[in-house]
């Protein structure tokens, strides 16, 4: 018969583990229990805030369009842009050892790859 738990063992200061008892105790579950539960509370949590960020990105992503739509840049804007983001990727590129065109093409392309089967 395959085994549906396992030990798992890890170190908490020792007031964290007093207090563990104690909500183990009133709530009348073992800390095992106690644990589970705060991991699936945790799990959740963290799913949410994927959620918010991912949402949060969106919204913004969208009034940029938006204001995009509203207000086009001028030739002048976009050169000033370009220029910004070249120097950001320059800095960027040093900063990572990244020395030639050819690894940059291999880094997008994993990082697609990647994307793609997430």
């Amino acid at each position: 018969m395959a085994r549906t738990m396992k030990m798992v063992g890890f170190t908490v200061p020792l007031a964290m583990a007093d207090e563990l008892e104690r909500m183990a105790e009133e709530e009348q579950r073992t800390k095992s229990e106690l644990f589970r539960q705060m991991f699936r509370v945790y799990r959740t949590y963290r799913k949410e805030m994927a959620r918010s960020e991912e949402e949060r990105i969106d919204r913004l992503v969208e009034q940029a369009l938006q204001e995009a739509r509203e207000q086009p840049m001028t030739e002048e804007e976009m050169d000033a842009v370009e220029k910004a983001l070249v120097r950001y990727g320059a800095r960027k590129a040093k900063e990572l050892g990244i020395t030639d065109e050819a690894e940059v093409d291999r880094i997008v392309y994993r990082a697609r790859k990647r994307n793609r089967s997430t």
